[in-house]
């Protein structure tokens, strides 16, 4: 074999390592797109899953802190006085409740959306939110109503005690026995059933077993860190 030949021969045989080589890389760089992309794709779908885990179970936290909620915004706090004899604490009480009544009525709209596949839940909340709309109208109503009741019974008090120097209403909290008259003449039915319903509603509706219980398996696949 001639030195042309044979050089010819080894580049051709050279090229066509290179060629082989190359074929290789780029069949290797195309398996790596492919793997990173797929890689790629896993990692944005888990991710898209897991904050959608996490937005729903913070809204079925939202939901539980705000039905469980509707026992503590009562303008009065049972047995009150002041709802005996008609006084309003203040403004900011009676806001704060009307706004509470709003957002129970919305979310509770957005409960039968989380909790579509779970009638017994829906059912539950439904009975809190109605209970909770009823009893804080109530509420008001009869603050309203003792006011008038609170005047007549105070203006007896004053009579009755008129010789024990009893002429203000800060007279009668200083005189043990004309304070427990006017406590017993503002006693009215209606201040007494409200009570009794304000208490009932604690025990039934948001006890443990009426409420508690139905979050139970949703709640306790969240991190506690997530309910503080």
């Amino acid at each position: 074999m001639d030195y042309c030949a044979f050089a010819t021969d080894k580049f051709l045989n050279s090229t066509f390592l290179n060629t082989c080589v190359l074929g290789l890389f780029s069949l290797l760089l195309a398996v790596a797109t492919v793997v990173i992309a797929v890689c790629q794709y896993r990692f944005q779908k888990n991710s898209h899953e897991q904050k959608l885990l996490l937005d729903r179970e913070n809204r079925i936290l939202d939901i539980y802190k705000v039905f469980g909620d509707c026992g503590r915004v009562f303008i009065t706090k049972y047995p009150s006085a002041n709802l005996k004899l008609g006084i309003l604490p203040n403004e900011l009480e009676v806001k704060k409740q009307q706004e509470h009544r709003s957002l129970v009525c919305n979310t509770f709209g957005m409960a039968k959306l989380i909790f579509k596949s779970d009638p017994a839940i829906i059912g539950q909340l439904e009975k809190i939110m109605k209970k909770f709309l009823e009893l804080s109208s109530r509420e008001l109503q009869v603050i309203l109503a003792q006011r008038e009741v609170f005047m007549k019974a105070f203006e007896q008090v004053r009579v009755a005690f008129a010789d024990k120097g009893v002429v203000t209403l800060q007279d009668v909290w200083l005189n043990q026995d004309a304070f427990d008259m006017l406590n017993k003449l503002s006693n009215t039915q209606d201040v007494v059933d409200l009570e009794r319903g304000i208490e009932s509603f604690w025990n039934n509706e948001l006890s443990d077993d009426n409420f508690d219980k139905y979050f139970e398996p949703y709640i306790s696949k969240i991190p506690r860190n997530a309910l503080e």
